[in-house]
């Protein structure tokens, strides 16, 4: 008799279970900075607001490689390395500033590359009740909405992380240097009058280099001298050039200067490399009678999992924000990129979702004088599971060049050089990474009894794997540098034999889920 009335209360604690819905509004997410990744914890500066149980988000912001010459062709990226890397998590324990994880980290994270570490909350329905968003980012956390809906989120609010990305370059003091013409300015130190800031991208903060018209990367790159216009900010559609400038009184007259800001690059998408970023900043325009403005900021990162989702005709919103009108004669700021959205998602009805570039900067000044506009921003991404989605509105356009607004302008309707951002992208087959079982820190991580050989190593053929104690029958993988499992077996026998002639030539790791140690192999 217990036991039966045991059995109809956990049966009706499933149903009120199952018909209860949150309401959620504000920002939902806690954040931490990581300042430390072993196999199976992490280490933060601040563990409030985060439980045992939690899902999270960990995930790498920057840490790109560019080229740094003064050149063109800086800002280039020439490795991502960590940067853009995530997978989903669950927490185990917390103990002091020690957060450990149910399952091992799967990807390669780089500290210096801004790692920070985001709450993931869980519903069983939701209702948008009020504008939801995120915490802005703030050059080490934030710019990022996560939550997870077993049932239906019903949206009676929009979702809007517009903004809410990589920053655009702020404004500074500058100076009529020459009437030479800028053609050298692409990377320069903070302190140089001659050029503006650059918008912030995936490349780590360097104050030598955050001037200049080349691109951080997706950060626009900022005008110069004299009264360049900032480029636009990329994410998936690159940013628009910075408008150059023409000048009829401090130079000779109808003088051209090549002096816009480059655009923002356009970031790489792919399901095998599945990597996620914000929207890049826009270029700050470049001034000398403070009247100038700055780039804009691009959007958040947006990740929601429901198994339906009811728009109600609200909006998805990550985008890029636009620059505004001034009455002043100086250059003018580039739009931020749209962001990142990704939607786990098995049914959607009568949902908006945009992820639009920022328009640029533009004047009203009615002097003779034509500097430089602002570029549009780069269209974001929208990534789902389904490879055909109905109910579902896009809008993926890359913002506007600013404008010369006033008739009584030499320029009146015209950009001066200044182009559009280029379109975003609608990509399928979404798969969010999860941590695993597997440990990618070297080997004997664990410090365990388990001893493993691999030769010959390097292999182009087969390689044997000698294990002590045997463990016949448990499971090994071969990951490659992305974090991807590229080969999966059991081990037969003490010696097992492994085909890698498959593989393409590099560095890959081999491990065990019972192994609990991690070799480096070189296929070639």
């Amino acid at each position: 008799m217990k036991k039966y009335f045991f059995s109809i209360t956990f049966f009706i604690i499933q149903l009120i279970g199952i018909s209860q819905n949150a309401n959620i509004s504000g920002i939902i997410n806690s954040y931490a900075s990581v300042t430390g990744i072993a196999c199976q914890s992490l280490n933060v500066n601040t563990t409030g607001g985060f439980l045992s149980g939690d899902r999270v988000m960990l995930i790498q912001m920057k840490g790109a490689k560019i080229d740094s010459s003064n050149s063109p062709a800086f800002g280039n990226i020439l490795s991502y390395f960590g940067a853009g890397n995530y997978e989903m998590a669950t927490i185990s324990s917390i103990s002091g500033n020690t957060i450990s994880l149910v399952d091992s980290v799967l990807k390669q994270y780089f500290i210096a590359g801004v790692v920070q570490l985001v709450k993931v909350p869980q519903f069983i329905n939701a209702t948008v009740t009020g504008p939801l968003t995120c915490a802005t980012w703030n050059g080490t956390t934030g710019g990022i909405l996560a939550f997870e809906v077993s049932g239906t989120l019903t949206l009676n609010a929009n979702i809007d992380v517009s903004g809410k990305g990589f920053m655009g370059g702020g404004l500074s003091n500058g100076a009529l240097v020459n009437c030479l013409g800028d053609t050298a300015d692409y990377v320069s130190s903070s302190t140089n009058q001659a050029s503006a800031w650059k918008g912030e991208g995936i490349v780590n903060p360097n104050l030598a280099r955050r001037e200049g018209k080349g691109a951080y990367a997706n950060g626009g790159g900022g005008g110069c001298d004299c009264n360049g216009g900032g480029a636009g900010g990329g994410n998936f559609g690159a940013g628009g050039h910075g408008g150059d400038s023409k000048c009829n009184v401090t130079c000779p007259p109808y003088f051209y200067e090549n002096s816009g800001g480059y655009p923002g690059k356009s970031l790489f998408y792919s399901n095998t490399i599945n990597k996620i970023y914000l929207g890049g900043g826009g270029g700050a325009g470049h001034q000398n009678n403070n009247g100038g403005s700055p780039g804009t900021n691009g959007g958040g990162i947006i990740l929601i999992k429901a198994d339906s989702i009811s728009g109600n005709n609200f909006y998805v919103k990550s985008d890029g924000l636009n620059n505004y009108i001034i009455a002043n004669i100086d250059g003018q700021g580039g739009g931020g990129a749209g962001g990142t959205i990704l939607f786990s998602t098995r049914v959607f009805q009568n949902l908006n979702v945009s992820a639009l570039g920022g328009n640029g900067g533009v004047d009203n000044f009615t002097g003779s004088d034509c500097h430089g506009k602002g570029g549009g921003g780069g269209g974001g991404i929208l990534w789902t599971t389904a490879p055909i989605i109905t109910g579902v509105t896009m809008f993926l356009s890359g913002g506007l060049p600013g404008v010369f607004t006033s008739p009584g302008s030499l320029c009146y309707n015209g950009s001066n050089g200044a182009t559009p951002g280029q379109n975003g992208l609608h990509i399928i087959d979404l798969i969010i990474p999860e941590s695993t079982g597997y440990c990618l820190t070297g080997i004997n991580a664990y410090k365990d009894n388990y001893k493993a050989q691999i030769y010959p190593n390097p292999s182009s053929g087969y390689i044997t794997v000698k294990i002590d104690p045997i463990l016949i029958g448990t499971e090994y993988c071969i990951i490659d540098q992305m974090g991807r499992i590229v080969l999966f077996g059991k081990f037969a026998n003490e010696l097992h034999n492994v085909d890698v002639q498959g593989l393409n030539a590099g560095m890959y790791f081999f491990t065990g889920k019972q192994l609990k140690t991690t070799i480096k192999l070189i296929k070639n």
